[in-house]
Formats: structure tokens, sequence, C-alpha cells
């Protein structure tokens, strides 16, 4: 629990059996009563956590007037139901997630949309299947809000007049936002960038999307829109932190290397899957020890770096089940140089 300059709090709310262990919570102060961005995870101990921060910073949950959602998961939108069914606040977020959570409410939908995604995708059938559609059923059917109020990009949310600007900045889901406090020099960033792990962007259906390309340019319109100012960043996970354009070329470096290595990976093995691909490349704790929902997780990561490839005409993606993915040319020389020089091009590209 901390306060911040701005009359904004920041409020742990725990994760179960996760290692990112909480949620940051933000409580925004107005004179009508705060605005919660992201409440967190659902559950008795996430409930008795966002209270207990609350009461400590001198309001109850009844006294919230808006809820704000910066993205869909469920650690972040968890409890957003139940804060509205105690307050009848409002709950805010973008339509593209909207969509997503519309979706959750489902659970054949979601079911039957993994279900298209693991074949897809070259999984073994087996265990393997059976572990990994679990993992993704039990997290999706979780919990879900539908929002009240849909946020465009450069709204600006007005509260007992306080200004909260929402920017859209898809990649680690497509209706993904951040939230500007611009008088006071915040940015509350969700998962957008993270101080030192770097931001899950995957793919979870194989088709014209481009999360990681999105991603990226969500990246280079962050950094234009907050780094000359010095704006203090408070992320979804870890802890708030300055200096945005160092921060970002680092993991503009880290999608490099991912992504030389999952075209290195195709070349070895032309109509590689992107199982074959995710079991080649490089994970922290190596892939035989990458199980269950982290397996789901890196499988997905790599699906987004084959498609920027792909998008780009670095790969030839054919086929659907499984889609397999072949070089131009098994040529190797410069590539890392064109993937580097493409990567850049995206701070200027508009997202799609």
């Amino acid at each position: 629990m901390e306060e911040i300059d701005g009359g904004v709090w920041s409020i742990p709310v725990p994760i179960p059996g996760s290692p990112l262990r909480y949620v940051l919570s933000y409580a925004i102060a107005t004179p009508l009563g705060p605005i919660v961005v992201d409440p967190g995870w659902p559950g008795e101990a996430g409930w008795a956590s966002l209270s207990a921060g609350l009461e400590l910073a001198g309001w109850s949950v009844t006294d919230v007037q808006g809820v704000l959602l910066t993205h869909s998961h469920t650690d972040h939108q968890g409890l957003a139901l139940r804060v509205r069914e105690a307050t009848g606040c409002w709950v805010g977020m973008h339509e593209l997630d909207a969509r997503v959570l519309a979706g959750y409410a489902d659970g054949s939908r979601v079911h039957d949309c993994n279900a298209t995604w693991i074949p897809q995708c070259g999984v073994p059938s087996g265990a393997e299947t059976t572990a990994i559609l679990m993992d993704a059923d039990a997290m999706m059917a979780a919990c879900g809000v539908i929002p009240d109020r849909l946020i465009d990009d450069g709204e600006s949310i007005r509260v007992g007049g306080r200004s909260i600007t929402a920017i859209w900045t898809p990649g680690h889901t497509p209706g993904h936002l951040c939230f500007a406090l611009e008088d006071e020099g915040l940015l509350l960033g969700g998962d957008h960038l993270l101080p030192r792990i770097s931001s899950h962007v995957g793919g979870y259906l194989i088709d014209e999307s481009d999360p990681l390309g999105d991603f990226l340019s969500s990246l280079g319109k962050i950094v234009a829109r907050v780094a000359p100012a010095d704006v203090e960043i408070l992320p979804g996970h870890e802890y708030r932190f300055r200096g945005i354009e160092e921060r970002a070329g680092i993991v503009r470096d880290h999608h490099i290397d991912r992504l030389r290595e999952a075209f290195a990976a195709v070349a070895e093995v032309t109509a590689s899957t992107a199982w074959d691909v995710a079991s080649r490349v490089s994970w922290a704790r190596g892939w035989e020890e990458t199980k269950g929902g982290l397996r789901r997780l890196a499988l997905s990561e790599t699906v987004a770096h084959l498609r920027w490839l792909a998008v780009r005409g670095l790969l030839v993606q054919t086929g659907r089940n499984p889609t397999v993915w072949s070089v131009r040319s098994n040529d190797l020389t410069g590539i890392e140089a064109r993937i580097r020089a493409e990567v850049e091009r995206s701070r200027g590209t508009a997202i799609r």
C-alpha cells in the first residue's frame, strides 16, 4: 500500500498461485469519491485487500464512483463486477476488450476457440493438448464483467473535476488502455510496459492479426506521448518507474532477439508448426520445464512472433490444421538487421 503524489493510492491485490504475486490496483481521488483502476483478481483474499486499501486511504468500497479497466485479463478486471454490485458504480473499458469479456461469458465459445487454436499450432494430441486446453478454459471462464461505458482512444474521463485521459495501446490485448493523469505527470500503464519483466504478447488465433506489430506500434506511440515530460509509470505489476524511453528500448531489443530466434528455427526445419518453433527457441525455464499454463503462454508468444515475420514477408504461412511456417530463403545473412529495421520502423507506424 502506497500513497503516490497527485492523490493516487497503489493497492496490491494478491493473485493466488501466480509468480507475479499481486496486481497493483490504483485508487484515484476525486471530490466525489475514488475511481479504481483494475480492482484485481476475484476472490475473498483480493476483496479483503482492496477493501482494506481503500479504508487506509480514507474511503470504503461504497464510495467508489467508477472502475476503469486497462484490459480484460482476470487479474485486472476480476473484481469489477463485485465492486459494481456493492456500489452501483459504472465500469469502463475499451470496446475491443469488452468483446473479449462478452466471449468469456459463453464458456462453450471459449472452449471452441481454444479447440481450434491448439490444432492450428500443431500441439501433439493426448495429455499435453488436454492440459493446455483445460488451463485456458479455466482461466478465461474465471470471471467477466460487461462494462457500462466504452472508452475511446484519447477520451477524457471527468469525475468531480478530475480528468483522466485514455490512451489505446493494443498488443498485450486488443483493447488495452493506459490512463494518463497529465497534470500530475503520471501514467497508469496496466500491462503495456513493466519495469523488469516483458509484457506477454500472444496470438490466440492464427488469423490475419498482428499482435506484436500492434504492441511495438503502441510502444512507439506511448513513448512519443509521455517521454518528453519524464512521466512516472504506474504499472500493473512490480513497481513504479521512470525512464520509459530506455525501458522501451530494452523491450524492443528483447523482441528482436525472439524474432531472430524464431526465424532461425524455421530456417533450420522448414514447414515448422508453432509448436515446433516454440520447442526450439530459448525459455527461461527451458522448454521441458515450461508446462501447462506457462507452455500455453509460450506457444501463444511464439505465434505472435511468427505472425510478425509473416506479415512483413520474412516467412510464408500456409495451411490451417496445422498452420506451417517456411522461410523464403535459407540465407540468414543480414536477417537481424532486417528485423531490427522493421522494428524501428514500427515506432512511427499507425496502429492497424
